[in-house]
């Protein structure tokens, strides 16, 4: 977030997301890909199985439940009215409002929002990274992108992703969720279950929801070994032709 150029068409969906990927695949001349989907980006990987199953050996999504599946009850605020929910992604649903109340206190925000779903917090999660992702964030429009893209598009998603129901993703699907986000099996199943023809869930070891930060070398092992074990083999390109050439222009 933050480090992309923004979108001129203003369409920050996971399909145009997915699109976008699949431009660069085709400039790369990359026919299939093992595909990990984090967070929102769960579901850009799931449209891109869906939509575009040739290109796709395998798919792996980590803390994230798609529009029509549970993600809109999820982002309501809890009853017990704790901090530890995900009441910011319903703020996210009016981005003019989120980005009102967040412009100029983006560290703070960060500070709460890596703090709520974490296995041990500030231990993992340093200050120098929080700094970035602020910096980042503060530039201008890019708070407001930001949230149009994890959720801003919800209700336009929900209805995209209701026909999965009748129409799921014919790979295998496994779904990660970290320790600290107590998702036991049923409940990850009852997420996910009807979005694919096969789903198996995986709990990852000392993380919370941020996966990458909390337990990179643990997720690195489980995405290298998804590369080994995939049924088709993922295309193997050597980038070196890109050295000094113009990519841009």
């Amino acid at each position: 977030m933050g480090q992309s150029t923004l979108s001129e068409s203003g369409r920050y969906t996971s399909v145009a997301a997915a699109e976008a990927i699949i431009a660069l695949l085709d400039f790369l001349q990359i026919e299939k890909v093992v595909v990990f989907g984090y967070d929102k980006g769960a579901s850009v990987g799931s449209v891109l199985a869906w939509k575009y199953a040739a290109r796709v050996t395998s798919l792996s999504v980590g803390e994230y439940a798609l529009p029509a599946f549970g993600h809109e009850i999820i982002q309501n605020p809890e009853p017990s009215r704790n901090l530890y929910g995900h009441w910011h992604l319903a703020l996210f649903t009016i981005p003019e409002a989120a980005e009102f109340l967040i412009r100029g206190r983006e560290k703070e925000f960060l500070n709460w929002y890596f703090w709520h779903s974490s296995y041990s917090a500030g231990a993992i999660i340093s200050l120098e990274h929080v700094e970035r992702y602020a910096a980042a964030l503060a530039k201008p429009g890019y708070l407001r992108s930001m949230m149009e893209f994890l959720n801003g598009n919800i209700w336009r998603e929900f209805e995209y992703f209701k026909p999965l129901r009748d129409d799921p993703i014919r790979l295998p699907l496994t779904v990660l969720w970290g320790e600290a986000s107590l998702v036991p099996e049923e409940v990850s199943q009852g997420l996910w279950g009807p979005t694919a023809t096969s789903v198996r869930t995986v709990t990852v070891p000392k993380a919370g929801h941020w996966l990458a930060d909390e337990n990179p070398k643990w997720l690195a092992n489980f995405i290298d070994q998804n590369v080994a074990s995939s049924a088709v083999e993922p295309t193997s390109v050597d980038l070196g032709y890109l050295e000094d050439r113009v990519t841009m222009m």
